[in-house]
């Protein structure tokens, strides 16, 4: 069972890592943040920071999938590495 905080992950201009608790009041915990997220580097950290849950997930589809031989769906891959790459939005 795993103990980090649950939920979708996001980044904020300002390079917090934050779940959003509920989106129509906008109230959010922040887990943590990354400094230097002025630049394009300092973003790139943040979202592969924010992304760790979903590969996590996906990695332990991956383990329970696999043992019994049958093909992940990359498409979900793909995905969450465009996003940690900047290419598109995490939705």
């Amino acid at each position: 069972m795993s103990k980090f905080t649950k939920g979708k992950w996001e980044v904020s201009d300002e390079g917090e890592i934050r779940v959003f608790v509920n989106k129509k009041i906008t109230l959010f915990y922040t887990i943590g943040s990354v400094d230097g997220c002025d630049n394009e580097e300092g973003q790139a950290n943040a979202r592969l920071i924010a992304a760790a849950p979903e590969m996590y997930n996906w990695l332990k589809a991956f383990l329970q999938v696999s043992k019994d031989g049958t093909v992940i769906n990359t498409r979900h891959i793909k995905e969450l590495l465009a996003w940690i790459d900047g290419e598109a939005k995490n939705e």
